[in-house]
């Protein structure tokens, strides 16, 4: 490893962090037409990640398509109930 590559991850991690936000504000002002929700609640800037990440690592061992509304809904093989 060259004595630069760290200073060349840094400076592609940057990038990458400064273009994302780029496209995000090219997004809401251009195509969206709103406000990023933060804008309005600060509160969102934290959560919106926070939950991105639950979505990706908070179902560990489980299907992506057994969340526990799925579980709960999927009644198939009880009874009928009587009416």
């Amino acid at each position: 490893m060259s004595p630069n590559a760290p200073k060349q991850q840094t400076l592609l991690s940057a990038s990458a962090f400064v273009g994302g936000w780029v496209l995000n504000f090219i997004g809401h002002g251009r195509y969206e037409k709103n406000q990023p929700a933060f804008a309005d609640d600060p509160l969102s800037f934290i959560a919106g990640p926070a939950w991105d990440f639950m979505q990706l690592f908070g179902n560990q061992g489980e299907s992506a398509a057994a969340t526990p509304v799925d579980r709960d809904v999927d009644r198939s093989d009880a009874p009928a109930a009587q009416v």
